[in-house]
């Protein structure tokens, strides 16, 4: 008897204690962060055109690209960074288009990656130095954004600006920053990777003709 009722007693101890801690563990609340609200409360024109969703593209002998900039309070601010940042993109998709070109012919087993690398370098090097001419900027697209985080209110611009230039002078830039990495290579001193680069340098240049 007195085994059945020390079993008895243990079993009530053990439901007790698992009470206790059941009760001691607080459920997790998972809470979803606040999404942020953005809303175009003004157009500058009042018209969407067509080439804001849009990176470059080429057209009646020129080609173009579009810059973008937001963040800034004023309209004419907001403007001018994109149109800024509209003209380094020229130089900016050249060198895409070369490290893209590289990365296939290393890819093909022609070419080392330090060759490679190298070639880059000086040809991104070249680019740097030279000033793209003839740049215009066409046109400009403005939309005024009011942004909401919780409480948070916020109010800036966000602009856009197509810039174009003359295709035949975009050629030209392409040209002269092969030609600045060909002399610039021909100063190596290590004639076998001076050889593989001005192999790689040349086959660069006839992809860059053919596009």
């Amino acid at each position: 008897m007195k085994k059945i009722l020390s079993l008895l007693f243990s079993f009530v101890l053990l439901g007790l204690v698992g009470c206790a801690s059941t009760a001691s563990q607080k459920p997790t609340v998972i809470t979803e962060s606040q999404q942020i609200k953005k809303t175009i409360i003004e157009k500058v024109p009042n018209i969407n055109p067509d080439w804001i969703a849009k990176t470059s593209f080429i057209k009646d002998g020129k080609r173009f690209v579009v810059g973008f900039a937001e963040g800034f309070t004023n309209l004419q601010a907001s403007r001018t960074a994109a149109g800024t940042f509209a003209k380094t993109r020229f130089a900016q998709q050249i060198k895409d288009t070369f490290t893209a070109e590289t990365a296939s012919a290393i890819e093909s087993g022609l070419y080392s990656d330090d060759t490679g690398g190298y070639v880059r370098e000086v040809f991104y090097s070249s680019i740097d130095k030279l000033q793209v001419d003839g740049i215009m900027l066409e046109e400009n697209y403005s939309e005024q954004i009011q942004e909401q985080d919780g409480s948070s209110n916020k109010i800036y611009w966000r602009s856009y600006c197509l810039a174009s230039i003359p295709e035949a002078k975009y050629k030209e830039v392409v040209a002269r920053a092969f030609d600045e990495t060909e002399n610039q290579i021909k100063k190596e001193k290590q004639a076998k990777q001076n050889e593989s680069a001005k192999q790689l340098v040349e086959k660069l240049k006839e992809k860059f003709d053919n596009n």
